[in-house]
C-alpha cells in the first residue's frame, strides 16, 4: 500500500485549523471591522456634539433677547417737559415761572429723589461767548454736545420724594428772577432716582421774553 506523505498533494488541509484538522461544517472566516465601527461612533459622536452646540447657541441668543426685553420693558421710563411764563417786575428784572411736568410713560413706578433745574442765558450773547466767536473759535468743545451758555440765575437742586405710578404725573414749579434785558434763555431739567441702579430723564427748552429792556 502506497502512503501519501502528509501535506502532499492530495490532502487539503485547512490553514486555520490547527494541526491540519478539517473546519467544522458551516465555519466562516472572522470579518474584522473593529476600528470601521469605532470611526462611525465617534462620528455620531461629533454630529451630536455639534447639534448640541448649535441648539445652545440659539437658546442663549433667545435668552439674552428675552433679557433685554424685560429690561426695557420693567426698566422705569419719565418724559420731562417744562411750561413757561414770565412777566415783567419793573424795567430792571422779569420773573420766570417753570412749571416741570414729570409723566410716568412705563409699566414700573417712577421714584425720583433728586431734581437739578438751571436757567442759561442765550441771547443778548455774553461777552466770552462773542468774542470767541469772533475769534473764530468753536462754542463746542470736542466731546461736547452742547454749547455751555452761562447760567443767568441761581439754580435749583433739591433732594424729592417722588412716586409716580404707571400712566400717572406729577408736577414741581421753579421761580426765577432773571435781568429784564435777557432776551431768550435755556432752560434745563434733570430729575433722577438715586437708588442702584441710579436712572435719570434730562429736558432742555429754549423761551423767549418779549417786553424786555436794553442791556445796560
Amino acid at each position: 500500500m502506497t502512503r501519501k506523505s502528509a501535506g502532499g498533494p492530495g490532502e487539503d488541509r485547512n490553514p486555520c485549523a490547527p494541526g491540519g484538522e478539517p473546519a467544522p461544517p458551516g465555519h466562516q472566516e472572522p470579518i474584522y471591522v473593529v476600528e470601521e465601527e469605532k470611526l462611525s461612533t465617534l462620528e455620531k459622536v461629533k454630529d451630536i456634539a455639534a447639534i448640541a452646540q448649535a441648539v445652545a447657541t440659539v437658546l442663549a441668543i433667545l435668552v439674552a433677547g428675552f433679557w433685554f426685553f424685560l429690561q426695557g420693558e420693567h426698566s422705569p421710563k419719565a418724559n420731562i417737559s417744562h411750561t413757561v411764563t414770565h412777566r415783567l417786575l419793573n424795567d430792571q428784572w422779569a420773573w420766570v415761572h417753570v412749571a416741570v411736568n414729570i409723566v410716568n410713560a412705563g409699566k414700573r413706578p417712577v421714584d425720583v429723589t433728586r431734581g437739578i433745574v438751571r436757567v442759561q442765558k442765550i441771547l443778548p450773547l455774553d461777552r466770552l461767548i462773542d468774542q470767541r466767536l469772533k475769534d473764530g473759535q468753536p462754542l463746542i468743545d470736542p466731546g461736547e454736545a452742547r454749547v455751555e451758555w452761562p447760567k443767568v440765575a441761581d439754580s435749583y437742586e433739591r433732594q424729592l420724594n417722588l412716586h409716580i405710578e404707571s400712566g400717572e404725573s406729577d408736577r414741581l414749579t421753579f421761580e426765577f428772577i432773571l435781568p429784564a434785558y435777557v432776551q431768550t434763555v435755556k432752560i434745563y431739567s434733570y430729575f433722577e432716582r438715586q437708588k442702584d441702579p441710579p436712572i435719570g430723564w434730562a429736558e432742555s427748552s429754549i423761551y423767549d421774553l418779549t417786553g424786555r429792556s436794553k442791556e445796560p
